[in-house]
This record gives C-alpha cells, structure tokens and sequence, in this order.
C-alpha cells in the first residue's frame, strides 16, 4: 500500500521555523562518506506523519492564545514569555485575592477544619 504524501499546511516562515527546529536537534547518523546511515524520529516526521505536522502547525497557531487565557496576563505577541516583574505582580495580586478571601470566610473551631463549627 502507498503512502500518502505528507503536506505543509502553513507559511513559508512556519516551515523555516520547523525545519530550523528539527535542525537544531537532529540525531540522525551518518557514515564516514557522510551517507545518511539512520534517520531521526523529527526528519521522519516530515516524510511520514501528516497527522504530527498537523497537529504542531495547530498548536503554533494557538500558542499565543492559550498563554493569554492561562495566564489572564496580556502577553505581547512578539515575546513568547512574561517577564519577571509581570510574573511576580501576577502573583501577589493572586496571593493578595486569597488572603482577602481567607479573611472572609469565617473561623472553626472544629476538630475536622473542613467543618464549619455551628
């Protein structure tokens, strides 16, 4: 049975950016006459798994979104990361909430802490 060819769905920078990655970590083997002797798992992905290049190109698209949505922090498109003021502004403002909350929520005298006393 023949395989079907593997296409490239996305941009020519998608593809710079795929094939400089896999570059970057090859573990192919060659022999002395520099002869390909063994393929790596990432260079038969592009030959071979329509599904895996799909699937990376999806996860490219909506990186950026999910870190927003995860974060629930404007991240500026062109930085993959927060930096380290916004990180830790994000984190008193969370330890800030949850002292506020623990302030509100009433005290017990319970043995069981899960169990209010009455």
């Amino acid at each position: 049975m023949a395989s079907l060819p593997v296409i490239w769905h996305g941009t020519q920078k998608d593809s710079n950016d795929l094939v400089n990655a896999i570059a970057h970590n090859c573990a192919c083997e060659f022999g002395l006459m520099g002869v390909r002797m063994a393929t790596c798992g990432p260079h038969a992905m592009l030959i071979e798994d329509q599904r895996a290049l799909n699937g990376l190109l999806f996860a490219r698209r909506i990186a950026d979104r999910l870190r927003k949505e995860e974060a629930c922090v404007d991240v500026r498109a062109s930085e993959s990361r927060t930096s380290k003021d916004e990180t830790r502004n994000l984190f008193a403002d969370v330890a800030s909430l949850l002292q506020s909350k623990a302030a509100d929520e009433p005290r017990s005298i319970s043995s069981n802490p899960g169990v209010a006393a009455d």
